[in-house]
């Protein structure tokens, strides 16, 4: 079954909008404060989920090194 999803990095500036959006939704957080999300989760990090050209998630990749 295909359910047609695609999965890619944030290319456009209204990739970055429409995350702030679902930012908003999801955390509550006012939309004026994705750039801070942005520095913090670095754009080179987040996956965007999109259905038929529609924005319908947002992924983080988070990597954690532990050195013992």
């Amino acid at each position: 079954m295909n359910l047609g999803f695609e999965y890619s990095t944030v290319s456009s500036s209204e990739d970055t909008q429409k995350f702030g959006g679902i930012l908003e939704q999801c955390f509550l957080a006012p939309h004026d404060e994705e750039q801070i999300w942005f520095e913090r989760i670095g754009k080179e990090n987040l996956r965007i989920i999109r259905q038929d050209n529609e924005i319908v998630g947002v992924v983080v990749v988070f990597v954690v090194v532990v050195v013992v």
